[in-house]
């Protein structure tokens, strides 16, 4: 029984060889099955998680190229999410703004203009605060504009307005005609230009029977005192800008102007140079600032006595906004050389050829806004004039309707 026993285990001794072989043998089939899926199976996960190859940067160059405001994928990046809200056509990079009436602010109106401001992307608005005729738009506590009667009775209060522009993202700008002023002499007549033939009478730009106006005196620390006062309580009612319109001497009627012997030793560009500079530094004082607002063919560098010997644009002002608008330009203006019969029939070459003289002339220390024409002109032909203001380096515009009315067409 014990070499029955020990036989059978030889046999299975003698059968154990197979067995391995058998099963390295279905090892082998199933590393031949596994190395025939695996590919296709790591592929299918690979194209799960990383781009497919025929979208890489070598097959580009047959695509046409992709421009910063159509991006190629579908998906924005994370930087633009603000931008991708804003409405489609000419962006414009830093003030966006339009010039209202003052009735805008009072009124229902505002809701709508927040509203269109919003789709349209403007975040800034112009309002007037002192008129060409010297009166103030809104409601002052200053005793000289009072005494002047330049502050009407029922002139409305802005501070609830601006309050509700500031919460919507949209900067108040206060405009005020600064030496233009015939009705300031009835509180500070010191502060106006003297009738030469005899001082003690104020000068008009014209006899009393045409129509003849006072003016502020640029010479006079009294009138410049005046009107910063002025700009001074628009800001403390929270316009975080001024911009100063009609810095300059009278265009008419000048020859018997008297300005005082401070006149006789200073010139015309830096009585003006110095009134920017004082106003600029009483507004920078209360964290506001200050435009300076001129004509656009006299910023390109026609000459003009209103303005002295120099440029208005080397008045000292950090900020100038320059009047491009070609409804305002008149006829055959030239500009570097080049005339322009009709800038309102040759939109884009005025507006470019104004902001590019503009720019040289103003130099690095001044930056330049540009007034848009939105009345009598196209979305197309306001678009041109934006386009044409971008393209020679001012990025921030004004757009101005004297109605005050503006399309979304026109400011998208």
């Amino acid at each position: 029984m014990d070499k029955i026993r020990r036989r059978r285990t030889m046999y299975r001794k003698k059968r154990h060889p197979f067995r391995w072989i058998l099963l390295i043998l279905v090892c082998i089939v199933l590393v031949f099955v596994g190395y025939s899926v695996a590919g296709p199976v790591m592929n299918f996960f690979k194209n799960i998680t990383s781009p497919d190859p025929s979208s890489s940067a070598s097959d580009v160059p047959s695509q046409a190229p992709v421009s910063s405001e159509s991006p190629a994928s579908s998906q924005p990046p994370a930087s633009s999410s603000a931008a991708s809200s804003q409405p489609s056509g000419t962006q414009v990079s830093g003030t966006k703004a339009v010039w209202l009436p003052v009735d805008t602010l009072t009124g229902n109106d505002l809701d709508s203009f927040i509203a269109l401001a919003k789709k349209t992307g403007v975040n800034a608005v112009v309002v007037d605060i002192k008129l060409e005729d010297g009166t103030l738009t809104y409601a002052s506590n200053l005793e000289a504009p009072k005494t002047a009667g330049a502050v009407a009775d029922d002139a409305p209060d802005l501070v609830a307005a601006l309050t509700d522009l500031k919460d919507a993202g949209i900067k108040p700008i206060g405009r005020m005609f600064c030496f233009k002023d015939p009705i300031a002499k009835f509180a500070i007549r010191a502060g106006a230009i003297q009738y030469k033939p005899n001082p003690q009478l104020t000068w008009l730009d014209a006899s009393k029977a045409n129509g003849g106006k006072s003016w502020l005196n640029p010479y006079s620390d009294v009138a410049a005192q005046y009107l910063i006062d002025i700009a001074s309580e628009a800001v403390d009612m929270g316009f975080e800008q001024i911009m100063l319109e009609a810095v300059q001497f009278p265009d008419k009627g000048g020859s018997t102007a008297y300005y005082g012997k401070g006149s006789e030793s200073i010139s015309r560009d830096q009585a003006l140079s110095t009134f920017v500079t004082k106003m600029q530094d009483a507004l920078q004082a209360k964290g506001a600032e200050a435009i300076l607002s001129c004509p656009g063919d006299v910023a390109a560098g026609e000459a003009s006595s209103i303005y002295g010997d120099e440029n208005p644009l080397t008045f000292g002002a950090q900020t100038a906004a320059i009047n491009c608008m070609p409804g305002e330009l008149g006829k055959d203006i030239t500009i570097s050389g080049e005339t322009f019969e009709d800038p309102s029939a040759q939109v884009s070459e005025v507006v470019e050829a104004v902001a590019d003289a503009a720019g040289a002339n103003a130099g690095s220390s001044t930056t330049l806004w540009g007034w848009v024409q939105a009345y009598d002109m196209t979305a197309s032909q306001v678009e041109d004039q934006v386009e044409a203001l971008t393209s020679s380096g001012i990025d921030s515009v004004i757009y101005y309707n004297p109605d005050g009315s503006y399309s979304e067409q026109q400011l998208s």
